[in-house]
């Protein structure tokens, strides 16, 4: 007779297809493909997938020398330690990328040549003093010319210094960025494409663990069992 099996789990997506998710890091990456905290992190999420299909194999696939009851608490355990591992491994994976994030940002200020601080007091006094319209098409001059002493002293300095908002800075400094460093910028988006995919798939996990554990009220039932065929056990050996 075929023994009765525990379903299988039905994994979200963010625990499927793990090589669209690396395809993806690895397009937006462009030829920083291999940098070591995008690979940590693609590797990450794959232990994370196998690690889920491995746990579903073990629930569907009880021992027929142990009960469902016994069954159930090893499948728990199993679950709350896969879930605490897990959870550390996305912590540092995750800090490694904000980490890496930290770093790339000041290369791409660097490219920027936002390091640069002379002569930036009159710098932002010129472009203070000149109008709206003029203001604008100097700022839109210097990121085209590469003008690291006007872009330092615009992103750099407060922005009531210019006669700037807030918005309107980085405006500017996402139109240099974009147009300065495009590649840096393709790999700092697939750093927090990365950082989000394992995020989003912990919060999965966490929604999971419930459905792998199982049932609560099947658990007590199986734990009610046990205790019945336990005493009805030590009433036989009374009775003898």
């Amino acid at each position: 007779m075929k023994q009765a099996q525990l379903p299988k789990l039905k994994l979200p997506h963010t625990l499927k297809a793990q090589a669209a998710w690396e395809s993806t890091i690895v397009k937006k990456a462009g030829d920083f493909a291999g940098d070591l905290a995008l690979v940590s992190a693609i590797n990450q999420h794959a232990r994370l997938i196998k690690g889920w299909q491995a746990l579903d194999q073990v629930r569907t696939s009880r021992d027929p020398s142990i009960t469902p009851a016994t069954h159930l608490k090893l499948i728990k355990s199993k679950t709350e330690s896969l879930v605490s591992s897990q959870a550390e491994s996305c912590t540092a994976t995750t800090n490694r990328l904000k980490a890496r994030k930290h770093e790339i940002q000041n290369e791409i200020n660097e490219r920027l040549g936002l390091n640069k601080r002379e002569n930036a007091q009159e710098v932002r006094s010129v472009i203070r003093s000149m109008n709206s319209k003029e203001r604008g098409e100097a700022i839109r001059q210097a990121i085209k010319s590469h003008d690291s002493e006007v872009l330092s002293a615009v992103f750099n300095g407060s922005s009531l210094l210019t006669g700037l908002t807030k918005e309107q800075v980085n405006t500017y400094k996402t139109m240099a960025e974009t147009q300065l460093a495009p590649d840096l910028l393709g790999l700092r988006d697939a750093v927090e494409y990365s950082e989000k995919m394992l995020s989003d798939t912990f919060d999965d996990i966490l929604a999971l663990k419930e459905q792998a554990i199982g049932n609560p009220l099947i658990e007590r039932e199986y734990t009610k069992q046990s205790e019945q065929a336990e005493a009805a056990l030590a009433s036989l050996d009374e009775a003898m």
